[in-house]
């Protein structure tokens, strides 16, 4: 356990991406049991392990790089305006991208067809984009505000625990 410690304080983007995928994989087993009402010997683990993998291997490393994109170029003296300021940017430059490349990985992952994946997006985006601000700017603001650099990831990942449940139930349906 010492040496997965170590590892994990030597290499943070390790630490955010195990941290993401072991959230978006519990997110997926809450949508599974509480929100599409299966048991639990009922679960398709393929699925889990899928958007445990996404979460390992996409979007904790994004968000890890994109904070820090944030944190280099978005510098304002007080610290409200700057959380304010970083809020926008991510909330309406890096969304929008965002959800629709997690949607094309997550088709991707599922071994769909790009047609397939096409009317996915058209089919879901409005509905999660729209749900995506009603929840997102303000955690934002707390994260850009009050939460230290190297705790984002953990801090927006254990708070999208509900977000994961929302997005491994609307793209499962």
């Amino acid at each position: 356990m010492a040496k997965i410690l170590g590892v994990f304080q030597r290499y943070p983007m390790i630490k955010m991406s195990a941290q993401a995928g072991g959230l978006m994989a519990a997110g997926d087993v809450i949508s599974q049991t509480c929100v599409e009402g299966k048991g639990l010997k009922d679960i398709d683990k393929l699925r889990t392990l899928r958007f445990g993998c996404i979460g390992s291997f996409f979007v904790g490393p994004t968000l890890s790089r994109w904070y820090g994109v944030l944190d280099r170029y978005i510098v304002i003296k007080s610290p409200g305006k700057q959380a304010l300021a970083k809020m926008a940017v991510d909330q309406f430059g890096f969304a929008p991208i965002f959800i629709v490349l997690f949607l094309g990985v997550n088709g991707i992952t599922n071994g769909k067809e790009v047609s397939q994946i096409k009317e996915d997006v058209k089919r879901d985006y409005t509905t999660i984009l729209e749900a995506n601000y009603k929840i997102w700017p303000a955690v934002q603001i707390v994260n850009f505000w009050i939460i230290p650099a190297h705790m984002r990831v953990l801090f927006v990942q254990t708070f999208a625990l509900l977000w994961n449940t929302y997005l491994s139930w609307m793209t499962n349906q």
